[in-house]
């Protein structure tokens, strides 16, 4: 797969919003309309935050700390409900 075409993908019934990359924290996640859509890593530039539901129905945010082509770091918080 080529750089252009990698994609970040949700599994096991975990679903994700982007929204607009920035800082939401726990209330902003919470409001959140999430997807099971793959996020294009191009979308996903150093410092984009994103929201994820868990298939436990958690609530967790992570940012993208860095990237390579074959490595992604990030930070994460998961949220107990």
């Amino acid at each position: 797969m080529s750089p252009v075409n990698r994609r970040l993908v949700p599994v096991n019934g975990a679903r994700m919003a982007r929204s607009n990359g920035t800082n939401r924290g726990l209330p902003g996640c919470r409001s959140e309309s999430y997807s099971p859509a793959a996020l294009p890593l191009a979308s996903l530039t150093i410092g984009t935050y994103v929201c994820v539901r868990t298939s436990q129905g958690r609530i967790s945010q992570f940012r993208v700390n860095s990237y390579s082509p074959t490595i992604m770091r990030i930070g994460y918080t998961t949220w107990a409900n």
